[in-house]
Parts: C-alpha cells; sequence; structure tokens
C-alpha cells in the first residue's frame, strides 16, 4: 500500500511541475532520473516504469545511474530533471545550488546507525569511533 502511494505521488508532482503531460498516448514528455545505484530506495521509479504508471500519466523516464556527488551539476546542466538523493539536495542547496526539494518518501530519515549492542543512545558514543561515508561532507557534521 505504501509503496502504491508513493508511486501516486511521484505521479501527481510530476503531473504539477510539468504540465500538459496527460495530453494523449503519443505526446509522452521525456524526462530523464538520476539514480545513485539499484537500491531498494528506488524500487517505487522501476516499479512504476514496469507497471505502465508512467505512460499512462504521459511520461517515458529514463533512468541513468550516476554517483550523487554529480547529481546537483547534472540538474543545473540539463542533463537530467530529477534525482531522488535527498542529503545531496539538501547539501547542493546549503552550498548555494538553486535546487528546491519537492518531494519526500519518508517520514524519516532512511538512514540509520548500526551499533554493537552495548550503545544505547546517542551519549554512549562520545570517546567511540565512528566511520562515515565521506570526509568533512556537510550532511556528516550537521
Amino acid at each position: 500500500m505504501k509503496r502504491e502511494t508513493a508511486l501516486i505521488v511521484i505521479l501527481l508532482w510530476l503531473n504539477l511541475l510539468l504540465p500538459g503531460l496527460v495530453e494523449g498516448a503519443e505526446s509522452l514528455q521525456k524526462i530523464r532520473v538520476g539514480l545513485p545505484s539499484l537500491a531498494l530506495t528506488y524500487m517505487p521509479f522501476y516499479v512504476a516504469q514496469e507497471k505502465g504508471l508512467l505512460k499512462k500519466n504521459g511520461l517515458e523516464a529514463e533512468y541513468i545511474q550516476m554517483n550523487t556527488g554529480i547529481q546537483p551539476q547534472a540538474i543545473m546542466g540539463g542533463n537530467i530533471n530529477f534525482f531522488p538523493s535527498l542529503s545531496t539536495g539538501i547539501s547542493a542547496a546549503f552550498a548555494g545550488l538553486p535546487l528546491v526539494i519537492v518531494l519526500n518518501f519518508y517520514n524519516i530519515t532512511p538512514w540509520m546507525l548500526v551499533t554493537s549492542k552495548d550503545i544505547n543512545k546517542p551519549q554512549d558514543l562520545i570517546g567511540k569511533k565512528v566511520a562515515i561515508s565521506r570526509v568533512f561532507e556537510r550532511r556528516d557534521i550537521t
């Protein structure tokens, strides 16, 4: 049910953002979406395409796998229309790029901190070593 709701929300937002999409089957609006990986997090995009929900709503999507670090530049350069990496979007906007976040699928962050069972609260991390994805990236220090 959540997946279907997410797909409907995606389609409604795309229809609002790209007016004139639902004009007919012969006039599909082509969009390019930059996805960082084939992770389950991005499954709704593939399901929407596979089930024909995009075509039904006047869209033809091309999914391009690309590193999250280049997604903001790809949007600014017109190479893609959308990317779903929330933290990348926040970092790019924080850095001054004129990007906006129009949709988030989650009520909470999809990322988590995995620890040993002796860590029960954030204060237990004081004095411990913590691994991060990239050194000195804004999202790691905010």
